[in-house]
């Protein structure tokens, strides 16, 4: 994470992840093309800062200054040993309509399993929808699944740990903490 104050005067805090995708493929799925390669790493970058991060601010601060959030990916693929990466990603290409597989996370290995339709919007229970992608990059940064019995926000079904789409407070608690701290640190507010 790294703090920088923008020509505005507002403060941006990036977080920035390398990431390795490794592109396969089930036996009824042609092969990845480079253009599809491509696309699905865009179209990440492009999903993941549209839902967490989003334009509003994270945090007001005085004099109307404001710090937003903002995600940077460095893509490389599996062959590439170096530099070391904060993840692995495996993304699998799946014909339409394909039951047999279901995204995750494995946060001890810092490993993930995608699919080319985890940008898709999905049913999900009473009436929420939700896009894979969206909910294991929360994984990624650290949140458990609120959808399993016993979880504190089990009810809480439009959260995004849940079966919707919607960030809540807790959702940055994270990053939000050392926003705060650095920002003390550095006599900010």
């Amino acid at each position: 994470m790294i703090l920088v104050n923008s020509s505005d005067g507002n403060f941006r805090l990036i977080i920035f992840m390398r990431i390795k995708m490794n592109f396969i493929r089930e036996a009824e799925s042609t092969e990845w093309t480079i253009f599809e390669k491509s696309n699905f790493e865009k179209k990440f970058n492009t999903v993941i800062n549209d839902k967490w991060a989003s334009s509003l601010a994270i945090m007001t601060l005085t004099k109307n200054k404001r710090a937003y959030l903002d995600f940077r990916f460095s893509f490389t693929n599996m062959s590439s040993a170096f530099p070391p990466s904060h993840w692995s990603i495996t993304v699998r290409k799946i014909p339409k309509r394909y039951e047999g597989y279901q995204s995750l996370v494995t946060p001890s290995r810092r490993t993930a399993e995608l699919d080319n339709q985890d940008f898709d919007l999905e049913r999900k229970i009473r009436g929420t929808y939700q896009r894979g992608v969206v909910h294991e990059f929360g994984h990624l940064l650290g949140y458990d699944d609120e959808y399993r019995a016993g979880s504190k926000y089990y009810t809480d079904v439009n959260s995004i740990m849940n079966a919707g789409e919607t960030i809540r407070q807790r959702h940055r608690s994270h990053y939000m903490t050392w926003l705060s701290m650095t920002l003390k640190a550095k006599k900010i507010n």
